[in-house]
């Protein structure tokens, strides 16, 4: 199985970066990730335009892909429910889980409608940089866990 994360624009604050980059580097032997920071077209940082990020959040799905936008109206799993909910999609041949992290304005009704699943991590507000390091971050937990190391405890 392959997962890919999708999210506009750029981690601007290099303590998340270096921690997103960290993680992703522990994913590599684990799973095989495509994490895209994605660079809209027209877009103001100060301003962005939700739909032209929508727009390019929807084109670079990959075909047949289990959706999964996160969304703090959507479902909470812990670490324990997001690590089998991973393994079922294994057990299941998803060949791919995609999944959208919005920009500051979030995520467009039409990629919320796209989603099979819509994840909340709290009912917090978070930045969404911080979405991706935590995205990853769990991630990582959910194959710890597959795996039966310490890392979850």
């Amino acid at each position: 199985m392959k997962i890919t994360i999708l999210s506009p624009g750029k981690t601007k604050k290099n303590y998340l970066r270096q921690a997103i980059d960290d993680f992703v580097g522990r994913l590599d032997h684990l799973v095989r990730l495509d994490y895209q920071e994605i660079k809209v077209r027209g877009a103001n940082s100060r301003q962005p335009d939700p739909l032209k990020e929508g727009e390019a959040l929807l084109a670079r799905i990959p075909d047949s892909s289990y959706v999964v936008s996160l969304d703090i109206g959507g479902r909470s799993l812990s670490s324990l429910e997001f690590s089998k909910f991973i393994q079922d999609k294994e057990q299941q041949a998803v060949a791919n889980i995609c999944f959208l992290i919005g920009g500051p304005v979030g995520l467009t009704e039409e990629l919320i409608r796209r989603a099979d699943l819509r994840l909340s991590f709290s009912p917090m507000t978070f930045t969404h940089d911080m979405a991706r390091f935590l995205l990853v971050e769990q991630l990582y937990r959910a194959y710890t866990i597959k795996q039966g190391t310490g890392y979850h405890k």
